[in-house]
């Protein structure tokens, strides 16, 4: 090191910022991807996932059948209810559903397997015979 800088392994001459500045960035990248670290994997980050339903009650008893066993079956999948039932406006599109769900899973596939799951489905089975009216997506979010 001569007057401050030193040279780095691809022979360019850096100050000493320079140089605090690229083995920080350095250390972050290794740190996020596991580069150089034996028996560390990469991490995969997982992107949350939103189960967005639309729903029209056509009988509040039955339904209500339904809703009473669903908060159980979301908190095993990792679900977390966003929003259900609350304040709404509609923006743009038919004026046919009248209840609004967001839960939030920590992966799409969570939100696909409770969705699917056996115990779902049974409880479905009670709005499915005519007491409710639902459109469901699960969109994986960023």
């Amino acid at each position: 090191m001569r007057g401050g800088r030193i040279r780095s392994p691809t022979g360019a001459m850096m100050d000493l910022h320079e140089t605090a500045a690229v083995c920080c960035l350095a250390a972050i990248i290794e740190d996020i991807d596991g580069r150089d670290k034996p028996g560390r994997q990469r991490k995969e980050r997982s992107m949350p996932a939103y189960w967005v339903a639309r729903s029209r009650i056509n009988d509040p008893a039955e339904y209500k059948k339904y809703t009473d066993l669903v908060p159980e079956i979301i908190a095993k999948y990792g679900g977390k209810v966003l929003a259900r039932g609350g304040r709404y406006q509609i923006m743009e599109g038919p004026d046919r559903f009248h209840r609004f769900v967001v839960i939030e899973f920590p992966t799409f596939e969570q939100g696909v397997a409770c969705f699917t799951s056996p115990e779902y489905d049974r409880a479905a089975a009670f709005r499915r015979n005519g007491a409710g009216e639902v459109e469901t997506v699960i969109v994986e979010g960023i």
